[in-house]
């Protein structure tokens, strides 16, 4: 079957992730007659028959785990991937109104659902296959959201007889748990107002100042309704809670004028919750007067976002940095916020308000950096940059925690989750003499590990595990070790005290404390003396701390002629010329997110991920 890469509206709301990483309740059960519904996976129905959840060419990895006793599908680092009902499995969903799905994440920014249908050939690749892809941006993270969408949104799929692939998308390598799976047959129906409130924001108020929502206090605004205005509006409660309602929305005034334009030099986002039945465009648009407080001054600085497509029929939660509003250069003044939209939409609108935060990386934002010792002189167990020889298992069955395999920056990565102890056994027909070697190397990434233990063990001459004299055992502890970043540990073979021999090295143990989620790469044995900072090959750098908070480091092999940092619009934010090969870049002055760098060296340009805390 043939591998896709998909395009996705790239949006700009980043919602934050510093909640639960699992829902806590299952998603809600859904309701529609099971004589209406073609059931691909849920409880709730009895399911028809799918081939794969996850296709050899999908990115990503995916789990059966049990939600609140409710069986869901979980996918990691998720990139996409493909679901298939293929010959003799497809679905005629002709008779179907709406596609269902449940999604929950902690860190998605955006949500793609594809549909594909093979046509009468059952078969991919034929003159009339279609397809087409539906996208959510914006979505609130940390909670189920039902997404209910009709068969007609799917406009280029122009048959629907065969259905043969669903294909699943996230932008940022996500997190997604995903329920209730169905085509029904329903009659289409838009309310005309969101029948629960806004949900309460969660951040605390010393980090924020509201312009309106019932949770905070809120400072003074002007007016939410200028008199150049071109839109209807009133003052509702929805649930028992105050929303501001605009109807035949093309564009709508908010200013916070004079005294009570805002300094939001200190803040990290803007938030802001949306709700609408019939909306196509949300344009966003923050306007600062500048210094002299008036319009038309020769100082006023702006920027609009625009959301194509939003979600339609439930709250969005978008929580977007002030970095992106990469024209607004002066954020001291603000005086006018713009919602916009189509025209003839309504528009419900909640929680407006700026918040500071601090960057919170649960996962690694880039690969583990390559090993540079020469492969003659390794012993490899994993690592894509050598040749690996056999191991049993990464996981025996004594081990706690759970290991997932998934990739980071495209590099193949072993992930640590709950992390107690876990065996990697070698094997007895795999054991490995590694008395010729000096030392034992391995990258580790974690965002709350406080200590990282290596255990090493040699089953002695009979090269069985019996407690006999010639079993022996090395422990070496680091209490500690740096989180959110890879950390390269090059460990001299005789700091396993208690070692005694190393011609049958059979089992790997690590160890933490806590229930830490532990990122594992490059694990191999050498000969060689080089350490992680020397190991810089021409032309390229490494760069640390990463996350950083006022100084970034950055050392090359030569003189680095130029570094300039880009934010996630690709807009230049910083260059320098240091013209030496250890480089201080002072980052104090960023916004808190994620930053791409280019380093130049020998006239070459080499790039890396880099976060602003």
């Amino acid at each position: 079957m043939k591998k896709f890469y998909l395009a996705l509206l790239v949006p700009l709301a980043l919602i934050g992730n510093t909640n639960a990483q699992a829902p806590a309740a299952a998603a809600p059960m859904p309701t529609a007659p099971a004589e209406d519904v073609i059931s691909m996976f849920s409880g709730a129905y009895t399911n028809v028959t799918v081939n794969t959840w996850h296709t050899d060419w999908s990115s990503g990895a995916l789990e059966e785990v049990s939600i609140d006793g409710d069986d869901v599908k979980k996918y990691t680092n998720l990139g996409f991937v493909g679901i298939e009902t293929v010959n003799p499995n497809q679905i005629d969903a002709t008779g179907m109104t709406y596609f269902n799905i449940d999604v929950w994440s902690p860190n998605f920014t955006t949500v793609g659902v594809k549909l594909v249908d093979f046509g009468a050939d059952n078969a991919f690749g034929g003159d009339d296959d279609v397809e087409f892809q539906v996208n959510y941006p914006g979505l609130s993270q940390n909670t189920w959201h039902t997404l209910k969408i009709p068969m007609e949104s799917f406009t280029g799929l122009t048959t629907k007889e065969h259905i043969s692939q669903l294909i699943l998308v996230s932008e940022n390598n996500a997190t997604v748990f995903v329920d209730n799976v169905y085509f029904s047959n329903e009659d289409m129906v838009s309310p005309a107002e969101p029948a629960t409130a806004a949900p309460d924001p969660a951040i605390a108020e010393e980090d924020v100042i509201s312009l309106f929502s019932g949770v905070y206090t809120n400072v003074p605004v002007d007016t939410w309704h200028t008199d150049w205005s071109d839109a209807d509006f009133e003052e509702v409660m929805i649930a028992g809670n105050a929303t501001k309602k605009y109807s035949n929305l093309s564009f709508n005034g908010v200013e916070t004028v004079g005294p009570n334009a805002l300094d939001v030099s200190g803040m990290t986002h803007f938030n802001v919750n949306v709700w609408s039945a019939d909306f196509t465009q949300l344009r966003i648009k923050l306007v600062d007067f500048g210094a002299d407080n008036a319009f038309g001054g020769g100082d006023d600085t702006e920027h609009e976002i625009t959301y194509d497509a939003p979600v339609q029929e439930q709250w969005i939660s978008y929580h977007i940095p002030l970095t992106a509003f990469a024209n607004l250069t002066s954020k001291e003044h603000i005086s006018q916020l713009i919602f916009s939209s189509n025209g003839t939409s309504t528009v419900y609108i909640d929680n407006v308000f700026f918040n500071t935060e601090e960057v919170v990386i649960s996962e690694p934002m880039t690969a583990a950096p390559d090993p540079t010792a020469d492969e003659a002189n390794v012993i490899s167990l994993f690592s894509n940059v050598y040749t690996d020889q056999a191991i049993e298992t990464w996981h025996t069955d004594w081990s706690t925690g759970s290991l997932v395999d998934l990739q980071v920056e495209g590099n193949d990565t072993k992930k640590f989750g709950g992390l107690g102890y876990v065996g990697v056994d070698i094997g007895i027909a795999n054991q490995i003499n590694i008395s010729e070697m000096t030392h034992f190397n391995v990258d580790v990434w974690s965002a709350d590990f406080t200590t990282f233990t290596i255990k090493m063990v040699d089953f002695g001459a009979n090269g069985q595990y019996d407690g006999g004299p010639d079993d022996s055992e090395g422990i070496v502890t680091y209490a500690e070790p740096a989180q959110g970043e890879w950390v390269t540990l090059h460990i001299p073979i005789e700091n396993f005290e208690g070692l005694l021999a190393n011609e049958h090295i059979s089992q790997l143990v690590f160890v933490s404390e806590g229930g830490a989620t532990v990122f594992v790469d490059n694990i191999y044995f050498n000969n060689d003396d080089v350490t992680g900072l020397n190991d810089i090959k021409a032309n390229k750098f490494v760069m640390y701390p990463n996350p950083a908070k006022d100084v970034l480091t950055i050392q090359g092999a030569n003189t680095i002629e130029k570094v300039t940092l880009y934010n996630t619009l690709g807009q230049q934010v910083l260059e320098v010329t240091p013209n030496i090969e250890t480089a201080n870049i002072n980052v104090e002055q960023l916004q808190s997110g994620v930053y791409m760098v280019n380093t130049v060296i020998n006239g070459e340009i080499s790039t890396a991920k880099f976060i602003k805390k």
